[in-house]
């Protein structure tokens, strides 16, 4: 009698989650533009439900709604709409862009709250909730003239050598402080590329950001590149060490370079190194063969 009821618990019923695509809507638009868009939503139960679109001006670091017509710039058919079982229902909708907005970065929020038929919201909280699904609409606004992105200029970028480090024995090491200028919100993207001139080997490539950090204005992002790779090249030239750094927005890029030079001291240590090791190496096979003889 107590197997049963445990029985029962472990059998797996369906879970129904609705599906709203795409979640996320970026665009690089002008001032006194109207674009036009679309949102999918679909219902994956067996019941039909209504859905009432919510338009809200959103702000990405502090997680709150804004609601002023003056910070909105999305226009939608405010009603409820019936969707079927296992069906889809497409909203259109428009983007429309002041003709004097301040270039930068804007958030807006599409909030499709689920309703009864009388049009009575079913509760819990409007964002975060599974009640309530929202597409977010990011909006970088540029200048009228800039035909590129969104400006050519968009950060302040250091970049150095802190730790020249060994040939094959302490990798070097850089660190990039990446200062966002802008208006907008940024994503740092980009590389650290290694490379010798004279060398006869491909370019090392690391990836900077991996972890997706946004940046808002005037933020900075600092972070130290680990470079283990080392060519015997690298001890009689002096290697390049190139930054190419990105806005996560569009194309343009900063490009920054350092020329690590490899000093005789540094390669005098590291042969005196590797002829210690070798001297070692034959002394511990000498004294093998003595001890077995």
């Amino acid at each position: 009698m107590g197997i049963l009821p445990l029985i029962i618990f472990l059998i797996p019923s369906p879970v129904y989650a609705h599906k709203l695509y795409p979640s996320i809507n970026e665009k690089i638009l002008q001032p006194g533009s109207t674009t036009k868009h679309r949102i999918t939503f679909e219902n994956t139960t067996n019941k039909e439900i209504y859905i009432f679109p919510d338009v809200y001006s959103y702000n990405p670091q502090s997680n709150e709604l804004i609601d002023k017509d003056s910070q909105i710039f999305i226009r939608a058919d405010r009603d409820f709409f019936p969707v079927a079982p296992n069906s889809k229902l497409k909203l259109d909708y428009e983007i429309i862009i002041p003709n004097n907005l301040i270039p930068g970065t804007y958030f807006n929020l599409i909030i499709l709250r689920q309703t009864n038929d009388t049009g009575l919201s079913l509760g819990g909280n409007i964002v975060g909730t599974t009640e309530n699904m929202s597409q977010l609409v990011v909006m970088h606004i540029t200048e009228t003239s800039d035909v590129l992105g969104i400006t050519t200029d968009f950060a302040q970028i250091e970049m150095r050598i802190i730790d020249k480090g060994i040939p094959f024995l302490r990798p070097t090491k850089v660190k990039y402080i990446y200062q966002n200028i802008t208006n907008y919100v940024l994503e740092p993207d980009g590389e650290i590329q290694v490379y010798n001139n004279h060398g006869r080997y491909d370019p090392l490539y690391i990836k900077i950001n991996m972890s997706k950090d946004k940046l808002f204005p005037n933020e900075t992002i600092e972070e130290t590149i680990t470079i283990k790779g080392w060519h015997f090249s690298d001890l009689l030239y002096s290697r390049t060490i190139a930054g190419r750094f990105y806005n996560g927005i569009d194309e343009n890029y900063i490009l920054k370079e350092i020329q690590q030079n490899t000093s005789y001291i540094l390669v005098t240590s590291g042969l005196f190194i590797l002829i210690l090791g070798f001297l070692l190496v034959k002394s511990i096979k000498q004294d093998r063969r003595k001890t077995k003889s």
